[in-house]
């Protein structure tokens, strides 16, 4: 990185003012204890972490899936190919 990129990378890293994000007009006290949201927490994620090995296969051999080679397609293979036309593809994709 050059070093005028890098003076203005810090310059205005330092330059921002601090953003408060998620905060309340007002105090607020839970409804329940504290310690009650974290167990909740811990389940959930618990859970979920049970609900997908229960869901999941395991097996030994690789997962075999359709493919399609877009270049042996007649008009695609000759879009993609072409450099210009491949360029304008992505950047469309992109938007």
């Amino acid at each position: 990185m050059r070093p005028t990129a890098l003076i203005l990378a810090a310059t205005l890293a330092l330059a921002t003012s601090p953003t408060y994000a998620h905060a309340f007009g007002q105090r607020y006290a839970l409804p329940i204890p504290l310690s009650y949201f974290l167990m909740g927490a811990a389940a959930a994620v618990a859970l979920s972490f049970l609900a997908t090995s229960a869901f999941s296969q395991t097996t030994d051999r690789p997962l075999s899936y359709p493919r399609l080679d877009l270049l042996r397609v007649p008009i695609l293979g000759a879009l993609l190919s072409n450099r210009i036309a491949g360029a304008i593809i992505k950047t469309l994709s992109l938007s």
